[in-house]
């Protein structure tokens, strides 16, 4: 479960806002040819920023943390630093998606990180975070994915290997089978392990690919715009539920699922007649109406 750092003090348009700032920076980080080791300096430096938490209460907040929690280290408690585990996890991730990139031409390695930032700053644990970082690892190494799960099972140990495992898409050729494949594993996974950590990265990966789901290109014979709507039905069928139990009792700061509506809401006149009438029925909760 999450940390709430200063409850309350950042509204969810704000913390949108500076999330998104921050998700950019990393986009941007990745811009300039550098090696490895470079890389990974200037992703770890933005993890162990100031937390995207930021308001005019902060100041008064702050005086009232520090008695709360009886003189720790403020910067112990705002500031969030990688560990030895998450810095190796980073350079995994750039090892297994080298020379792949996206229909904007930024190399793919900025969604994981992307995925793992938001998981760090909303103070999720290490594994989760770990997780996060690497779970398209297998996923989009189809020909190696026993070898990327296993590679992580060595080195981040079976909770890890187990999490990136139940939110890997296997490589089945009918869409529809697939997605079910892929939800039906998450929500076993999570039934098992009696806890909601997968629906967090889920719920985190779909955020951060609705940010960017102009850039998804045309895949299988099918063009960009049908990927794209694929895509936002998939969402709907099956990220919303996921996310409203995430927003119900899960303990995060963001709100994921008004959040996800004001993502799709541009795309649901081009997807509204192909859902059934349940799906539109998931479409009429929450803050947004169709």
């Amino acid at each position: 479960m999450g940390i709430s750092l200063v409850p309350n003090l950042i509204t969810q348009p704000e913390l949108r806002q500076q999330l998104e700032t921050k998700l950019e920076y990393i986009r941007a980080a990745t811009e300039k040819p550098k090696n490895d080791k470079e890389l990974i300096k200037d992703i770890k430096n933005i993890y162990s920023e100031h937390s995207f938490i930021e308001s005019p209460k902060l100041e008064e907040a702050l005086l009232e943390t520090t008695d709360k929690f009886k003189g720790r280290d403020i910067r112990e408690i705002f500031f969030r630093t990688t560990s030895p585990e998450m810095d190796h996890s980073l350079l995994t991730a750039v090892d297994a998606h080298r020379d792949q990139f996206r229909k904007s031409q930024d190399p793919f390695v900025v969604h994981p990180f992307q995925v793992g930032y938001i998981l760090h700053c909303l103070g999720l644990n290490e594994k989760i975070v770990i997780g996060g970082i690497l779970h398209d690892t297998a996923e989009d190494n189809p020909e190696s994915m026993l070898f990327q799960l296993n590679r992580i099972y060595e080195n981040y140990g079976p909770y890890v290997a187990m999490l990136v495992n139940a939110v890997s898409a296997k490589p089945i050729q009918d869409g529809v089978v697939k997605d079910i494949e892929l939800y039906n594993g998450v929500k076993i996974f999570s039934e098992f392990v009696k806890n909601k950590d997968v629906f967090a990265v889920r719920g985190v990966d779909n955020v951060t690919n609705l940010l960017t789901v102009q850039y998804l290109d045309s895949k299988n014979g099918l063009p960009s715009i049908e990927v794209q709507k694929a895509y936002i039905k998939k969402t709907i069928r099956h990220d919303l539920s996921i996310v409203k139990e995430l927003d119900g009792d899960y303990g995060l700061d963001l709100e994921f699922f008004p959040y996800i509506m004001d993502l799709i809401k541009p795309y649901l006149p081009l997807v509204i007649n192909d859902l059934s009438p349940k799906e539109k029925l998931i479409l009429g909760h929450g803050d947004n109406k169709i």
